[in-house]
């Protein structure tokens, strides 16, 4: 298996940007958490206090412990959430997410199941956004059966 690094700050600058103050943002597929660190650091430079979520099955080779600890030094009310992606959506009311990133399994069917529990989530203004549209053949169909309108930002996706 390939190791995966945080390689889209731009994607997550803008989101960033995006999410109001106060606001929610949930990133599906954790693995070490590089990226909500970087979430949580963008939000901070924005002077934005936001609730941030990781749902992740936490298997293998990032225990959720080992995550968390890293996360809590830079932002203590970061929640992570041990669950398949598309059931955690239940957790959260309808139109009540910010932003949703969409990064945990690559299959077609995960990508589809996570898509449509998260869309019913977003608040009006909401984005969705995704990681490995060019690297994942599976990611690409799976927006394509959706008919999910979106732009490209490097190997990110982003719901126009």
């Amino acid at each position: 298996a390939t190791a995966h690094c945080f390689d889209y700050p731009e994607t997550y600058d803008d989101i960033a940007d995006a999410i109001p103050d106060g606001g929610t943002f949930v990133e599906l597929g954790v693995l070490h958490g590089r990226s909500l660190a970087y979430m949580a650091e963008a939000l901070q430079l924005r002077g934005k206090r936001c609730r941030l979520y990781g749902i992740d099955l936490f298997r293998d080779s990032n225990p959720m412990e080992a995550v968390w600890r890293d996360l809590l030094a830079i932002d203590p009310g970061i929640r992570l959430i041990q669950s398949d992606s598309a059931e955690a959506a239940t957790m959260f009311p309808p139109g009540s997410v910010d932003g949703v990133f969409v990064d945990a399994c690559h299959s077609i069917a995960a990508v589809t199941a996570d898509v449509t529990a998260w869309l019913p989530r977003l608040t009006l203004s909401g984005i969705m956004a995704g990681h490995d549209y060019m690297r994942s053949g599976c990611v690409r169909r799976a927006l394509r059966l959706l008919e999910i309108p979106l732009r490209l930002q490097g190997d990110c996706w982003i719901r126009a």
